[in-house]
C-alpha cells in the first residue's frame, strides 16, 4: 500500500485530533487567580492565600486585558497513571494572534519557563513524575491587550481554554513532529524534485510500520 502526501496529511490530522501523543488527560480544578499590586510580587508566595483572590475555571475570561494576573494552579499527578513524562497544558486563550496572554511559569517559586499563544506545555520536574511531594506552580499572567485604539470592533476578553495535567508518550509526539515537518517541507517541493519522492518515502515507510 502506497500513502498519498494528501493521505499522509490526513493521518497527521487525525493524531493531532486524537492527541495519540498524550494517552492519559486530567483536568486541573480548584485553579485560583489574583490580581498583580506590585511588579513581579506573587501573591501566592509560600502558599499565602490573598484575601482578594478567587476561582477560575476553563472558560472563564481574563476580567481585565493589558492587566498582570496570578494563577495558582494545584498539581497532583493520578496515582492510576504509569511511571513517565508528566506536563501542565495551559492555554491562556483561543486565539493565535499577537495581543494574546502570555505568561512566566514558577515552579516552587523558582521561574520554569514561559507560555504564549504557541507554547502551552510546561514540562514538570522528574520529581513530579514519581508522585513525590507536588511542586507549588505559580503562572504570572498578562492578560492580552483589548488593540481598542486601533480595532474598529471591540475585541472580547480572551479565556483561560485549557488547564490539564497530560501524560506524554514521548515516541508517539517525537513521531508525530517529525512527519509533520517533513510533510511540510514536502509540500514546498516540485513533484519533478529527486527529494520530493526520497521524502515522500520516508513518510511512506513510517506509516506502514
Amino acid at each position: 500500500m502506497k500513502f498519498t502526501l494528501e493521505q499522509i496529511q490526513t493521518r497527521l490530522k487525525e493524531f493531532e485530533d486524537r492527541q495519540y501523543y498524550y494517552p492519559y488527560i486530567h483536568p486541573v480544578e480548584n485553579i485560583q487567580i489574583a490580581k498583580e499590586k506590585e511588579p513581579l510580587e506573587n501573591p501566592f508566595h509560600e502558599g499565602a492565600s490573598p484575601d482578594d483572590g478567587w476561582s477560575i475555571h476553563v472558560g472563564d475570561s481574563w476580567p481585565e486585558f493589558s492587566t498582570y494576573y496570578w494563577l495558582q494552579i494545584p498539581v497532583q499527578i493520578p496515582n492510576q497513571w504509569p511511571p513517565g513524562s508528566t506536563a501542565l497544558r495551559v492555554q491562556l486563550s483561543k486565539e493565535l494572534t499577537l495581543h494574546t496572554p502570555e505568561g512566566q511559569v514558577y515552579i516552587d517559586g523558582c521561574l520554569h519557563t514561559g507560555i504564549d499563544r504557541q507554547h502551552s506545555l510546561i514540562q514538570l520536574p522528574s520529581q513530579v513524575n514519581a508522585k513525590e511531594k507536588p511542586p507549588k506552580v505559580t503562572i504570572r499572567i498578562f492578560s492580552g491587550v483589548g488593540l481598542e485604539f486601533i480595532h474598529p470592533i471591540p475585541i472580547p476578553p480572551h479565556q483561560l481554554i485549557d488547564c490539564s495535567l497530560v501524560f506524554l508518550n514521548e515516541p508517539a509526539k517525537e513521531f508525530y513532529f517529525l512527519c509533520k515537518t517533513l510533510s511540510q517541507v514536502v509540500t514546498t517541493l516540485s513533484p519533478e524534485s529527486k527529494t520530493y519522492w526520497d521524502l515522500l518515502a520516508l513518510l511512506r515507510e513510517a506509516f506502514l510500520q
